[in-house]
């Protein structure tokens, strides 16, 4: 069919076909009573797809006239045209909007049909469907000509909202956790999405059976057709580190995100329970530590704001003497560094600029023992 038809009717309302007035009997009220199901899923409405637009051509759907042309046989419902010939391997448009087809004997056809390479599902009374259908408990979309569609397409929930769905190369809608290739233009490798129980795709940070993952939503639309950057994969899991409103996180391979004391590489890192990378200072548990603008947890000696503080193996704040290689330190409560003279239980001591404490020596006029003790003044 051509694209002359799919903008012919542009909405959603599919070319149905073929006048019922004049139908005798019980037969016509039967067929009445039995209209065509929508199935209409509660949160999409109108869809757009890349992979299957082009509607069924107007010049291949034939337009009945007012005349009585159904006609009951054993085979099944047949429509007998004005010129008194019946359809065959045609679409019929009645008056009420509704379309058949029939099949090279001149049945009505119901349930899936292929027809011109195009799968298209027809109601349990014959006439075409669009829209969202849930056919064996498995759900399909069929764009306003009625044609099948697969792949990646859009829709508008009742609110208004887009949303993105992928349907596979059958047409049944997917959910939960999909590995598929993406829509991006040079979309290579597989990635991984994620779709709710209503088959939308999932962007933005989601909690998925305890675990938060984070999937981007780089998407924009154009005409209703979804695309995005060349070099952006829409919406798929991310993994590694991630900057998200100034703040970094870390997703394992699996897309879970990271939370407490984490080691990658040679380096450790604390992540808080919202996954939010710390940096500066931090105490957790009994200890503070200190974390570089990176992220990094510092060991050893750091220097913070003008001030030396000494950090042991496992990044915990140290305070008290301390020797380091050999030579004694004083760090205060805070942590920071000593200098100069200092009194600490009731015993003088000197500590040079970098910190060492005087011991076995004279500074100037004083000496210290061996125990960094003043003990004694000459002259």
């Amino acid at each position: 069919m051509t694209s002359t038809q799919h903008k012919q009717y542009p909405q959603y309302h599919f070319l149905l076909v073929a006048s019922l007035i004049g139908l005798v009997g019980l037969a016509v009220m039967l067929l009445l009573l039995h209209p065509a199901s929508t199935l209409a899923r509660p949160r999409a409405a109108a869809a757009s797809s890349a992979t299957a637009s082009n509607a069924a051509a107007s010049n291949d759907v034939i337009s009945a006239e007012d005349h009585d042309g159904w006609r009951q046989t054993q085979a099944g419902w047949k429509f007998q045209k004005s010129d008194g010939s019946f359809a065959r391997s045609e679409w019929i448009q009645t008056a009420d909007g509704r379309v058949w087809h029939f099949d090279d004997a001149g049945i009505m056809q119901t349930g899936w049909i292929k027809v011109s390479g195009f799968w298209f599902y027809m109601g349990h009374n014959g006439a075409r469907t669009t829209g969202w259908q849930k056919v064996n408990g498995s759900w399909y979309y069929l764009n306003p000509s009625g044609i099948m569609l697969t792949g990646w397409i859009q829709a508008h929930d009742s609110d208004g909202v887009r949303h993105t769905y992928y349907l596979q190369d059958n047409g049944v809608l997917l959910t939960g956790w999909q590995k598929l290739k993406g829509d991006a233009p040079l979309s290579t490798e597989p990635r991984w999405f994620f779709f709710n129980g209503s088959g939308e795709l999932q962007t933005g940070w989601q909690k998925i059976n305890d675990w938060w993952y984070l999937f981007n939503d780089s998407y924009r639309t154009s005409d209703g057709i979804a695309y995005v950057d060349a070099d952006v994969e829409p919406n798929a899991m991310l993994t590694g580190w991630q900057k998200v409103n100034g703040t970094w996180y870390f997703l394992g391979g699996n897309g879970a995100m990271f939370t407490g004391w984490q080691k990658l590489g040679n380096t450790w890192y604390f992540f808080g329970g919202n996954g939010a990378m710390r940096v500066g200072w931090q105490k957790i548990g009994d200890w503070w530590y200190y974390f570089g603008g990176n992220g990094a947890m510092r060991t050893g000696w750091e220097k913070v704001g003008g001030t030396w503080y000494l950090f042991n193996g496992s990044g915990g704040m140290l305070a008290g003497w301390q020797k380091v290689n050999g030579y004694w330190y004083f760090l205060g409560g805070n942590g920071a560094m000593r200098t100069g003279w200092q009194q600490l239980n009731g015993y003088w001591y000197f500590l040079y600029d970098n910190g060492a404490m005087a011991a076995n020596c004279w500074v100037g006029k004083y000496h210290f023992n061996s125990s960094g003790v003043w003990d004694r003044t000459r002259g």
